[in-house]
């Protein structure tokens, strides 16, 4: 996982914001909860450098809840 976080980094310090979003579209099964939790507030933050609030948002949320255990509450409930 360390050679993907580099080719992401890269893409962000290129604010190459699209590719960072499209690589972590679908991550693996297989990949570590810490590589996942990180690579979520990636694509957020890239999000947010393409001034996507709504999406960042969503990204966020499904990684609060996912550290909640709750992925599958409804967005009504906020």
């Amino acid at each position: 996982m360390s050679w993907e976080k580099q080719r992401l980094k890269i893409y962000a310090a290129n604010q190459d914001w699209d590719k960072v979003i499209n690589r972590l579209h679908q991550l693996p099964a297989t990949v570590s909860i810490e590589f996942s939790r990180w690579a979520r507030t990636q694509k957020a933050q890239a999000w947010l450098q393409l001034q996507k609030g709504t999406q960042a948002r969503e990204q966020l949320r499904a990684l609060i809840l996912s550290a909640s255990g709750e992925e599958h509450q409804s967005s009504l409930d906020w």
